[in-house]
């Protein structure tokens, strides 16, 4: 049978590991919080999948393209804001049932420039909070 001396050693090394453990747990990084995230953008629309067709001209050294966003309106809004650095674009449309009664079938050309940055589109009315169907 072991005396209090000789278990000393062993039962402040488990009182010490067991205090490291619980002060990593107590550590750990909070919850992802997209909403807390910084930006420069709004989070009323965000973009949850995109696919995206690039075509290069070298000899321009231009780049042309088409792109599809599938998004999550999370609040209702009569806005949508996107990142637009260095990019023109041609057409737009929003598809949906809610879009649909905010815009009309489409909006061509409805991205004004906000900034050097960013472009935005207004509707006639509020787009409803929805998730895009094919995410």
């Amino acid at each position: 049978m072991m005396s209090l001396l000789d278990r000393a050693p062993r039962l402040v090394a488990l009182s010490l590991f067991a205090s490291l453990l619980a002060a990593a747990s107590a550590r750990a990084d909070a919850t992802f919080s997209f909403a807390d995230t910084p930006g420069r953008l709004p989070k009323t629309v965000v973009p949850i999948h995109y696919s995206i067709d690039l075509r290069p001209d070298l000899e321009k050294s231009t780049l042309a393209g088409s792109e599809l966003v599938d998004i999550e309106v999370r609040e209702a809004t009569d806005r949508v804001v996107l990142n637009a650095l260095n990019l023109t674009v041609d057409t737009a449309a929003i598809e949906g049932e809610s879009a649909q009664a905010a815009t009309g079938t489409s909006f061509a050309s409805a991205f004004r420039p906000r900034s050097t940055s960013s472009a935005a589109a207004s509707m006639r009315s509020n787009i409803r909070p929805a998730r895009a169907a094919n995410a």
